[in-house]
């Protein structure tokens, strides 16, 4: 914009400063239980209603969802959910709205796995399969970021992802 003089060059070097590279939240899953607890803090402290805390369930379902409004999206969900929630209670999945409420969560944890007539390679091989397709989608098929998370080459990930069949699901 600077460029074409659409917008004043003195301005945009006063406000240049400092540049942070902040991945989007559904790249940051892993900040979402943290961001939602304190900005349901915050709404506490605005409110005069007491919220215990948020459910196990509410916070899967909210680790599913894209959040295509980033981190104010993630704000305004834990103070609707609040507003919602009942005093002394704890925020359910019932009080998000429905496009996070109605989420199926698929329970990608090693419970199902079976041990009953496998080779340990077999079992070995299943296991590494389930973790590789774990942190590939928690980070978003991002096949450098997982061969360095997982302490392999990028190569080797792209050699396992052939050799499981390995597809990317539209969720990730």
């Amino acid at each position: 914009m600077v460029a074409r003089g659409e917008f004043r060059k003195d301005l945009f070097y006063r406000l240049k400063g400092f540049e942070l590279d902040i991945p989007p939240l559904r790249e940051r899953v892993e900040d979402i239980p943290t961001l939602a607890a304190y900005f349901l803090e915050r709404n506490s402290d605005i409110s005069a209603k007491r919220i215990i805390g948020i459910s196990r369930d509410a916070l899967k379902k909210l680790a599913c969802y894209e959040f295509p409004g980033n981190v104010r999206e993630l704000e305004m969900e834990v103070a609707r959910a609040a507003a919602l929630a009942n005093n002394n209670s704890y925020i359910l999945p019932k009080h998000f709205s429905d496009s996070i409420a109605n989420i199926e969560v698929v329970d990608k944890s090693l419970a199902n796995f079976s041990r009953e007539g496998k080779t340990l390679k077999e079992m070995t091989e299943e296991l590494e399969r389930h973790a590789l397709l774990e942190v590939l989608e928690k980070l978003r098929w991002n096949q450098s970021k997982a061969a360095q998370v997982l302490g392999v080459s990028r190569v080797g990930i792209a050699n396992k992802i052939r050799r499981y069949d390995l597809k990317r699901t539209e969720a990730s």
